[in-house]
């Protein structure tokens, strides 16, 4: 039985260690799609004025 709950708190463990990780790529995917954003409306407006 102890074995058995000790297993499942290491499964547990795990998950939990996975979970942050997609957050942190979530947000580098959301920081990197708003420095694109910028990054094409600048080149927009410079072209606009060109």
């Amino acid at each position: 039985m102890g074995r058995a709950m000790e297993n499942r708190k290491v499964d547990i463990d795990k998950n939990d260690e996975k979970r942050p990780l997609v957050g942190t790529w979530f947000s580098l995917g959301i920081v990197g799609v708003s420095i694109l954003a910028t990054y094409i409306l600048l080149i927009s407006i410079y072209m606009f004025r060109l």
